[in-house]
């Protein structure tokens, strides 16, 4: 039996959006994906603490992604509590299912820039492959990005070309905040559970 890829996407989702959806879906179709395992943080160390409680943010993450069958949600670090440091997640993962999967770690175009500033980060490059997403503005600087983080040692990173939408949770906030509207920026399971929960109201 052949052995099988998982991604992994790790966030805040606070809440979850169609941009996160769509980096997961152009990661499972540039690297022949065969599930994405979304973990919300309990706490992200690089972040004050989030705006809904973690038990809202887990519910949402499983609304957003109920319709794709080879979308997964993991608890792990809401029931770990503390700092949710992705070496910490990878290490786990790895003991459990390095002899099923090849794991990749999904990320943005601009945390891989900042990949050397994460925690333990040459431990974590031993459990997985960083997918990067390239955004607009920010392509022509992969390869220097590479090779910079190459002379680190860093030399698991695979850049994927594949437009994100423009949409970040501050932003989906911010238009809640002011009773704007947020149509197409979030799945409408998810925004009814806003609306439901009055969350981000304030």
């Amino acid at each position: 039996m052949r052995r099988q890829r998982l991604g992994i996407m790790g966030g805040t989702f606070d809440p979850i959006h169609n941009g996160h959806l769509a980096i997961a879906r152009a990661a499972m179709d540039a690297m022949a994906l065969d599930r994405v395992l979304f973990i919300p943080d309990y706490l992200p160390p690089h972040k004050a603490a989030g705006w809904a409680p973690a038990g809202d943010r887990m519910a949402m993450t499983l609304l957003a992604t109920m319709d794709e069958p080879r979308f997964l949600v993991s608890d792990m670090e809401l029931v770990r509590k503390g700092p949710s440091y992705t070496v910490d997640t990878m290490r786990i993962l790895h003991r459990r299912w390095h002899r099923f999967y090849d794991l990749y770690f999904i990320i943005g175009g601009d945390s891989a820039e900042a990949l050397d500033t994460w925690c333990r980060i040459e431990e974590t490059m031993r459990y997985c492959t960083f997918l990067a997403i390239g955004r607009v503005g920010y392509r022509e600087r992969h390869e220097d990005v590479t090779k910079r983080l190459a002379q680190k040692g860093l030399t698991r990173l695979v850049w994927i070309d594949a437009k994100a939408p423009d949409i970040s949770s501050t932003m989906i906030r911010q238009r809640l905040s002011r009773g704007e509207s947020i149509d197409g920026l979030v799945p409408r399971t998810v925004v009814d559970y806003m609306r439901q929960r009055d969350l981000y109201r304030r």
